[in-house]
């Protein structure tokens, strides 16, 4: 784990990924286990489970269609869903946040005697005040 967080109601692995890697899927899955066999000690009950969040940072884009095509999305946040009932809220305290820097694009300018800084985020360029916050630690 690169950078693990913990406080009293939630617990955060954060995963730096440089090289594109195919089995993504598979590795947030092997990172939940490990969160979750460490949050919960023996005799403790179901309702003490943390949330947790498992965070990707990739540098490439780390998902396509059956074609190849990239979807070229900035975020993909995942939770558990049923595919019978997309309204049931299966709320296993479960989020897997994958960010794909690719999809980030930042220019900043000059603007009068203010810096101003555009971030292309889903499809459209929008304007940040230097004092903005990057989007990047704000869990969905």
């Amino acid at each position: 784990m690169d950078v693990y967080l913990k406080d009293s109601g939630k617990i955060m692995d954060v995963e730096m990924q440089s090289y594109p890697q195919a089995d993504l899927p598979l590795r947030t899955r092997y990172y939940q286990s490990m969160i979750d066999a460490d949050n919960l000690l023996k005799g403790q009950g179901d309702e003490d489970l943390k949330a947790s969040y498992i965070v990707f940072i990739c540098t490439d884009d780390p998902f396509h269609d059956e074609r190849g095509k990239k979807y070229g999305l900035p975020c993909y946040t995942l939770t558990t869903k049923c595919h019978e009932a997309q309204e049931l809220n299966f709320n296993d305290k479960i989020k897997k946040v994958i960010y794909n820097a690719s999809g980030w694009k930042i220019l900043s300018k000059v603007k009068g005697s203010r810096r101003h800084t555009r971030l292309w985020v889903y499809g459209k360029w929008t304007y940040a005040g230097m004092n903005a916050r990057l989007l990047l630690w704000r869990l969905p």
